[in-house]
């Protein structure tokens, strides 16, 4: 399993290049609480790589797994496509 962090103000952002199945999900959900990742005042979004349909079944459990957090999780197809506050800067 191998996911990026990043953290604002408002919300927590992972990028996610894992399995996309229901044990790895579990992994990272107690990963994230334990390293105290997961905040019940921020949004948490989970950019994921993986194009199948797996996810589509597992997303109501891996919801669960992030109980009373606002929880996002979001298809990238592209590594430039960073959301603008993570793109690194360019001197």
């Amino acid at each position: 399993m191998e996911s990026y962090v990043a953290s604002t103000a408002t919300y927590n952002v992972l990028f996610y290049f894992g399995q996309v199945n229901l044990p790895s999900f579990k992994r990272l959900s107690s990963a994230l609480f334990a390293l105290k990742f997961v905040d019940e005042d921020k949004k948490l979004v989970i950019y994921h790589y993986e194009n199948n349909d797996e996810l589509r079944k597992i997303k109501p459990e891996i919801e669960k797994l992030f109980p009373k957090i606002d929880f996002q999780l979001k298809k990238m197809t592209q590594l430039r496509n960073l959301p603008a506050k993570l793109e690194p800067d360019h001197d």
